[in-house]
């Protein structure tokens, strides 16, 4: 996947995330889903 499209993927889905917590998110929460998505890319890269 192209860097661009990684970038704005994962920009849409930290929205996404924020928009299904619905309160905002914490810095503790931004590294959970920055892990969490680190581990789903991590075999892709």
């Amino acid at each position: 996947m192209p860097k661009k499209e990684w970038y704005c993927w994962f920009i849409s889905s930290l929205q996404s995330y924020q928009q299904w917590g619905s309160v905002p998110l914490s810095p503790h929460s931004y590294q959970h889903v920055l892990s969490l998505e680190f581990l789903t890319l991590a075999p892709l890269v």
